[in-house]
C-alpha cells in the first residue's frame, strides 16, 4: 500500500490507494500520557516532553522503516471541563432532536448540563463515558415516561436536575393546558386595559360635567 499506492483484499481485489488519508491511532504510550495528567509543569514544556517519551516507546514498537513512512506523529491531549461541557450541550441537541421527532418538545435545564458535565469529566477516558451517562440518565427516564403514558406527544418536557434525590426530574407540561393558561392571561390582561379604559372615560365626564358647572 505505501509502495504502489494500492490494497490487496484477501479475494485478491484491488482497491485504488493512490489519493487516500489514512489515519491510524494507537494506545501505545497511554500509561504516559495517564501520568502526565496528574504532573504537569509549564504547557509548552510538559508537551514537548510527553512527545518525546512517547517518540521512544513508538520507535521500540515500530520498525524505522515504517515510522519514516509517517507525514505526522500527533499526541491527542486530554479534554478540559469545558470541552466536555461543550460536547454534553451537542449531545444533548441530539436528544431534543429524537424527542422532537416523537412530538414532544424537550427542554433541559442548565442543572441538567452542569451534572452530566461533572459527572462525565474524566481525563483519562475523554468523553467516551458521556452518551452513556446520557443515555441512562436522561433518554431511558425520557423513553420510559413516553412508555408509562407520563409523556404524550404534543407535551412539552422541561429536564431537571434534582440534587436531593440524585437523578434527573422531569416536568410534562400540555401544550394544551399551557394554551389555556396564556389565553386566561391574554385575557385577564383585556379585562384590565378595558377598565382602565372604562375610568379614563369616566374622570373625563367627570371633569367636563364640573366644567360646564
Amino acid at each position: 500500500m505505501f509502495d504502489d499506492g494500492r490494497l490487496t483484499d484477501g479475494k485478491g481485489r484491488v482497491v485504488d490507494f493512490t489519493n487516500t488519508i489514512l489515519i491510524a491511532t494507537s494506545n501505545l504510550g497511554s500509561d504516559i500520557i495517564q501520568r502526565h495528567l496528574n504532573v504537569r509543569g509549564t504547557a509548552e514544556d510538559d508537551q514537548a516532553k510527553l512527545k518525546r517519551e512517547l517518540m521512544e516507546v513508538l520507535r521500540g514498537h515500530f520498525r524505522p522503516e515504517f515510522i519514516n513512512r509517517i507525514d505526522e506523529i500527533i499526541v491527542f491531549h486530554a479534554l478540559s471541563r469545558n470541552e466536555i461541557r461543550s460536547i454534553v450541550e451537542l449531545q444533548l441537541e441530539r436528544v431534543k432532536r429524537t424527542a422532537h421527532a416523537h412530538g414532544v418538545e424537550l427542554v433541559i435545564d442548565g442543572s441538567v448540563v452542569d451534572h452530566l458535565a461533572a459527572a462525565g469529566f474524566r481525563p483519562e477516558f475523554g468523553a467516551r463515558e458521556l452518551r452513556r451517562l446520557i443515555r441512562s440518565e436522561l433518554e431511558t427516564q425520557l423513553a420510559r415516561a413516553m412508555l408509562a403514558n407520563e409523556v404524550h406527544e404534543g407535551d412539552r418536557v422541561t429536564a431537571r436536575w434534582d440534587s436531593t434525590q440524585q437523578k434527573v426530574v422531569l416536568e410534562p407540561q400540555s401544550r394544551a393546558r399551557g394554551a389555556e393558561q396564556d389565553s386566561d392571561e391574554a385575557t385577564g390582561e383585556h379585562r384590565n386595559a378595558v377598565e382602565v379604559k372604562r375610568d379614563a372615560q369616566r374622570e373625563s365626564s367627570d371633569e367636563g360635567r364640573t366644567a360646564a358647572e
